[in-house]
């Protein structure tokens, strides 16, 4: 991958390198987060039903007060076992409606102070 010229990060930015679906597993991300003293996590990114949730439940179950934004998230069309189309907005409703009723509050962009 290649990160966009007008996303790169700063000279002083920390990187994380993540290669499984929570940005916790495999990762120095919770090390990090304390020792900058960063208690409150607001999530946004791809996809909402694999790496979204699983970085929501790690980031709870590690004690970071969190917050998902929504529509700032996105998934694929996906089949189940049957072979059957599930739809994208289908599954992306799903999965923040069950972070949102068991870990985390899920906001819009608009909410945002």
């Amino acid at each position: 991958f290649e990160v966009l010229e007008s996303l790169s990060p700063l000279e002083n930015e920390i990187i994380i390198e993540k290669t499984k679906s929570s940005a916790f597993a495999d990762t120095n991300l919770g090390e990090v987060l304390n020792v900058e003293d960063i208690s409150n996590l607001v999530l946004v990114g791809f996809t909402a039903n694999e790496c979204i949730d699983a970085t929501t439940r790690d980031a709870v179950a590690l004690g970071f007060p969190t917050v998902v934004i929504g529509d700032a998230t996105a998934t694929f069309d996906l089949r189940d076992a049957q072979g059957k189309l599930i739809k994208a907005d289908r599954i992306h409703k799903l999965t923040l409606a069950n972070i949102n009723a068991f870990y985390a509050p899920v906001i819009d962009t608009a909410a945002i102070g």
